[in-house]
């Protein structure tokens, strides 16, 4: 346990001016109650008192106990030599004696000892159409299909670097799109919740999101411990709204330990939730969210894609920061569910490139990687739109650290600050996305 927990101070700041979104106002708060309040109040449920927990670190994952006495190597190693020794010896005596009796008689034999046989176990033998069908699968995932003149071979040794294993990036790609279908929860899963509803659900991910920029994991955490939240909440319809909350901590908790090799603490994540949960409770919820989605951690997001598509594409740095800025703004979105994270990614290209005015936005070689057509990625385009134009509306009325955890991340210098500068030209003119006119710094 660190020696001082990390107070989250970005995220009350941020849930104080809550009361202007109607968030804590009773009568205009979908929850029901005060959202993330202080004082041991859970989230979407009624007040309860709960003691913060006071293990220590021993106490909480158990005690690490007492080191085993290891052996003498220089002893066992003496042993040995010491048999090796012995048995040489032996050996020497009986060649001696053998020596010495056919010495006397040349015709006597000598008896040696019967050679040890050693016995393997039987071989289990596979089902041949079984094997079959998996070596056709790999090799259907290994072939790679000619591409037309006018794409762009992205895979390129001159093109890639090392890390980019370019010889099985294709290899990956595919298996990326067949498991997407598979990975991701049903588009109207809330539709049978008893209590939990869409509203919910995205203050929820805001959540989760300020959470992510206080802890400052990777995005790649953040997206899997949105998809983990989603398909646990398919499978159990009957989530209070009190411990809504509760299972948002512990799916992010998960996803920093699958995806980094630095995790928050059991007290930093007490204290994030203002102490309205104990360690105790984040560890069971921990396990019941394993248990529930059998331990399949692994999700396709549009995180996945979204790198290669921007290669294919052609961004820099900056556009691959405004692309990455439309794909999270989805993030708590319910109704982006409906599409495919692959599609999401496609449509994230398509806004950057008619944002940053990059003609043609749609080009065969983006196509022939995104496997969409324009057409095919135009609906879920518009919803981007739909969602930034939103975005953009709170950004003009109010100030920075009043709007959405997305916007506030993505104006910082790091990540040349590419919201506001999009805000801005959505506010100057609603209509440039028809028209295509203008550009943005690049």
């Amino acid at each position: 346990m660190m020696a001082q927990a990390v107070r989250a101070k970005p995220v009350r700041h941020s849930l104080r001016h809550a009361k202007k979104d109607g968030l804590r106002n009773k009568e205009n708060n979908p929850l029901g109650a005060k959202a993330f309040g202080k004082e041991n109040e859970k989230v979407f449920g009624e007040k309860e008192e709960k003691k913060l927990v006071g293990k220590s670190r021993e106490k909480t994952f158990g005690d690490k106990g007492k080191e085993k006495e290891g052996r003498v190597a220089l002893q066992d190693r003496t042993n040995g030599l010491k048999r090796k020794s012995e048995n040489a010896l032996s050996r020497s005596k009986v060649y001696a004696k053998a020596k010495k009796d056919t010495s006397r008689n040349p015709n006597k034999k000598i008896k040696t000892a019967e050679p040890t046989t050693t016995t393997t176990a039987p071989t289990t033998t596979t089902n041949t159409a079984d094997t079959s069908s998996l070596m056709h699968d790999v090799s259907s995932l290994l072939e790679e299909e000619p591409k037309p003149a006018n794409i762009v071979d992205i895979d390129h040794p001159s093109l890639c670097t090392e890390l980019e294993v370019p010889e099985y990036s294709a290899s990956i790609m595919k298996y990326l799109f067949a498991m997407e279908k598979s990975s991701r929860p049903s588009p109207g899963y809330l539709l049978v919740h008893k209590e939990v509803n869409e509203d919910m659900r995205n203050i929820l991910v805001n959540w989760l999101f300020e959470v992510h920029l206080e802890f400052r994991t990777l995005s790649e955490t953040l997206f899997l411990a949105v998809s983990l939240l989603d398909r646990y909440l398919e499978r159990n319809i009957h989530l209070s709204r009190r411990r809504l909350q509760l299972v948002g901590l512990a799916a992010i908790f998960i996803a920093c330990k699958y995806e980094q090799t630095y995790l928050p603490s059991i007290a930093e994540l007490v204290d994030i939730c203002a102490e309205a949960y104990t360690g105790d409770e984040i560890l069971e919820a921990e396990s019941e969210i394993l248990r529930v989605i059998e331990w399949d951690l692994s999700a396709v997001t549009s995180k996945h894609f979204l790198k290669r598509f921007s290669k294919a594409s052609g961004l820099n740095n900056k556009q691959f920061c405004l692309a990455s800025y439309f794909t999270e703004l989805t993030l708590p979105e319910y109704q982006m569910l409906t599409f495919p994270p692959s599609m999401i990614a496609a449509s994230a290209i398509f806004v950057t490139r008619k944002t940053c005015d990059l003609e043609p936005f749609w080009t065969p070689t983006i196509e022939h990687y995104t496997t969409y057509t324009e057409e095919q990625i135009r609906p879920c385009a518009k919803m981007i739109i739909t969602i930034l134009k939103r975005e953009a509306s709170r950004f003009q009325k109010s100030e920075l650290h009043e709007n959405g955890p997305v916007t506030v991340k993505y104006s910082s210098h790091k990540l040349y600050g590419v919201a506001p500068e999009a805000l801005a030209r959505v506010t100057r003119n609603v209509a440039f996305w028809r028209e295509g006119k203008g550009k943005m710094a690049k």
